[in-house]
């Protein structure tokens, strides 16, 4: 069983991030986007959390805030027990070699006008003082524990297949030896075979080096392969955090039950995903964040605080956290409704 990871032994601690962005229009009003609303969470050592949920959740904006490449608004952001949000320049930069990122598209994140050599050296050059020969060691290295042989450090990226080029990614984050590897959407582009393959590679270099994982995907098949831990995303806030095989089995929040029914090719919910209750509508408009709980204008239980209360993130009987008034201790209402998808009548206990 994997437990949340205590402030001293974690690789990453995120405390009420916030990132809102202006956005301008024809009539010169600057509509404010509520890209990530007060998330929190923890990754210690060895340990993979995946972000999961619909397309503009706020998943990459959140990995993105975490290594200060899109700017945040509040919050707290420590890496190895340093707060980076008073970090700037030299400073930062020496964090950012404890926390590298693998993009989504292999055929974009690589420089086609740099070969395999200078393109795993360039955060070695940006980040450290190593001399050209440990500079040389230090790719080697990297491109082998990637997979791939050193016979290839002349060619350049199209010369390679995708899985190849993503191996490649790979190995530049790897160059630097950090902590945290941030890998949003890392297999996504890639074949069914490809894509098992660098899952088995991402796996291998965890137990060998004991990397910590911020995985960003929107594949829950993907995610229950990798993850130790889940943090379910909408509308910018974590609506359910818990062990991979809790969330899968027993989701706590409707969202994250109906994510679940939405992708019934999931080996751990194929048996019950027609029980529970389907995904419609759209989110919210992310400029016009909707008062109460974010998710009950799609909900199939809403009662009374939903379009007024914005709800806390609560335990849960099995395990792990929801942020859903179905689990408030000061609310009725039989919790088996979330998953078995019936409709109930709930009572407030005030009444």
């Amino acid at each position: 069983m994997t437990e949340t990871p205590t402030a001293a032994d974690a690789v990453l601690e995120v405390d009420d991030l916030v990132v809102r962005f202006g956005r301008r229009t024809r009539l010169g009003r600057r509509p404010v986007i509520h890209a990530v609303n007060g998330v929190s969470f923890r990754i210690g050592r060895g340990e993979t959390l995946a972000l999961v949920g619909e397309s503009g959740s706020g998943k990459s904006t959140t990995a993105r805030a975490v290594l200060n490449l899109v700017p945040t608004t509040s919050g707290r952001v420590r890496l190895l027990g340093q707060d980076l949000a008073g970090l700037s320049g030299r400073d930062l930069r020496g964090m950012r070699r404890h926390a590298q990122m693998i993009f989504q598209d292999p055929y974009s994140s690589l420089d086609p006008s740099m070969s395999v050599d200078e393109i795993i050296a360039e955060p070695l050059r940006v980040h450290t003082r190593l001399s050209r020969t440990d500079r040389r060691a230090r790719v080697v290295e990297a491109l082998e524990l990637a997979g791939l042989s050193r016979r290839y450090l002349g060619r350049y990226p199209h010369e390679f297949s995708g899985g190849q080029r993503q191996r490649i990614a790979i190995a530049r984050a790897l160059a630097t030896r950090p902590e945290l590897v941030i890998a949003d959407e890392a297999v996504s582009a890639l074949d069914v075979s490809t894509r098992n393959q660098i899952l088995n590679l991402l796996k291998d270099l965890q137990d060998e080096l004991g990397l910590a994982y911020l995985f960003i995907s929107h594949d829950l098949g993907v995610v229950g392969h990798l993850a130790h831990r889940v943090a379910v995303m909408y509308l910018g806030t974590i609506v359910e955090l818990g062990e991979t095989s809790q969330v899968f089995e027993q989701p706590a929040h409707p969202y994250t039950s109906a994510l679940l029914a939405s992708a019934p090719s999931t080996e751990r919910n194929r048996a019950d995903a027609d029980t529970r209750v389907q995904l419609s509508g759209e989110p919210p408009d992310p400029s016009d964040p909707p008062s109460g709980c974010y998710f009950h204008s799609r909900c199939a239980h809403i009662f009374g605080p939903c379009a007024e209360r914005r709800p806390q993130l609560l335990d849960v009987p099995h395990g792990g956290t929801a942020a859903c008034h179905l689990h408030d201790p000061d609310l009725w209402v039989p919790v088996e409704a979330v998953t078995s998808g019936t409709q109930e009548v709930v009572v407030d206990r005030d009444e």
